[in-house]
């Protein structure tokens, strides 16, 4: 008979979250992914237009100007 013993893993935290600058914004805008959630609109299913739910609130409050194609 064989026996293993293995010792108990450390919590993992997302490699992301581990690189995030001191200034980063409270966890709750960014997620333990490191990803800014507060741009998400929960009013739009991710299943239906991922897009609009992943950027809705942010298209919603930045206007592209007139004589610009593009703009971040």
């Amino acid at each position: 008979m064989v026996a293993l013993i293995v010792p108990a893993a450390a919590p993992a935290q997302s490699p992301v979250a581990s690189q995030l600058p001191a200034s980063a914004p409270a966890s709750d805008a960014w997620g333990a992914s490191g990803i800014q959630r507060q741009w998400n609109d929960p009013a739009i299913k991710p299943g239906d237009d991922f897009f609009g739910f992943v950027n809705g609130k942010w298209i919603a409050a930045h206007d592209i100007p007139a004589d610009k194609t593009s703009y971040g």
